[in-house]
């Protein structure tokens, strides 16, 4: 029978979807099951995490915290470590279960099966199906686990690196600290002063009250000349005070007699900026420094810690759960490939016995 009278026959044309819908259907119900188990997590930041990057220890301990710049991103891709891997094929048994001879067989089984997403809030959900439900329900357990053993044995691993490195570096400061008390106890001893803020307080006290004094007297000077003669017997005595005054300024600035002074000091006041600027720098080069070597302890201590315990590295959200229904085979999803299938067939055919024809006549025709 030629195909146009064929497709002239109304009832011919519910033979392909309905041959095409059986068989669909029925391939839907063939195909096994496959169920989704889902579980969620968000990574904890720890008080290492706070730090910012000050320094490089300060970003060592960052990483060494499993602290990064996008944490969530960071354990979304450490999932999917071929460590992590090996360690839930192993666990439980899945080159038996997948049927495969090879580990890096089941390794690509198991990464098709598992996927990943991460919220804009950091949250992470791991999927991950199989037609074994408990199966799937113990690959999700298995994956939060080895992450975490993972997680602890690079943060022991790179704590213990860092406590040995801040260790020789607090070494190395505490020595630097030494030799450099060492000089300020030598620049004490030269100078003869410890130079006390109480006494050197008093002592410019003193110095500002003579100061004023002296002023006061030139004032006084000022007007007594205004009023009377050079020889008039008060200003003679004010004049007298007043040089008697500069005389003592002049010895206090200029002279090293220790009874001049009073509160302990044996340098001219004239030597006093300079020798304070350089005392001043050596106690802020000794202060910085004990500073710092005093944050390498708490930094080591910390390490130290971090290294000993096993504090959890992230906080399950939502506990491992199977699906009760099977996300595959979708019966919807089959019947409308049978109905895209049967579409297709029509225009396939009218091609093949419509067109076609035409065109190896016009082709024959135009050879002819």
């Amino acid at each position: 029978m030629h195909i146009s009278a064929w497709f002239k026959n109304f009832k011919n044309l519910f033979w392909i979807p309905l041959v095409s819908i059986i068989f669909t259907t029925a391939l839907s119900f063939i195909l096994k099951p496959t169920y989704k188990c889902t579980a969620g997590f968000m990574p904890i930041l720890t008080d290492f995490a706070a730090m910012g990057a000050g320094s490089q220890i300060q970003s060592l301990l960052s990483l060494v915290s499993g602290y990064y710049t996008t944490p969530s991103e960071t354990y979304a891709e450490l999932i999917l470590h071929e460590a992590l891997l090996d360690s839930v094929i192993t666990k439980n048994n899945l080159k038996a279960h997948y049927h495969v001879k090879y580990l890096q067989d089941a390794r690509e089984i198991l990464k098709e099966r598992t996927k990943i997403k991460v919220s804009s809030a950091g949250v992470i959900e791991l999927e991950y199906r199989d037609a074994d439900k408990t199966k799937a329900l113990n690959v999700v357990k298995t994956y939060l686990s080895a992450l975490e053993r993972l997680n602890w044995r690079l943060i022991t691993h790179s704590s213990r690196s860092l406590y040995d490195f801040i260790k020789d570096k607090e070494t190395i400061i505490k020595d630097s600290l030494s030799r450099l008390q060492s000089r300020l106890s030598n620049f004490q001893k030269k100078y003869k002063t410890i130079f006390p803020e109480e006494e050197l307080g008093g002592f410019m006290n003193l110095y500002a009250k003579i100061k004023l004094q002296e002023m006061l007297l030139q004032t006084e000077g000022t007007y007594l000349n205004f009023l009377f003669t050079e020889n008039y017997p008060l200003l003679k005595i004010k004049n007298s005070q007043k040089h008697a005054i500069e005389t003592t300024l002049e010895k206090k600035i200029t002279t090293r007699d220790s009874t001049q002074y009073g509160a302990g000091f044996y340098i001219p006041l004239s030597e006093l900026p300079d020798l304070l600027g350089k005392y001043m720098e050596l106690r802020r080069e000794y202060e910085i420094l004990a500073q710092y070597c005093l944050n390498l302890a708490i930094l080591k201590n910390k390490a130290k810690l971090k290294s000993e315990q096993k504090l959890p590295t992230f906080f399950v959200i939502s506990s491992p759960s199977i699906s009760q229904r099977p996300v595959w085979p979708r019966k919807s999803r089959f019947f409308a490939f049978s109905i895209i299938f049967s579409i297709l067939s029509y225009i396939l055919l009218y091609i093949y016995f419509k067109i076609y024809p035409k065109i190896q006549r016009l082709l024959r025709e135009s050879i002819a």
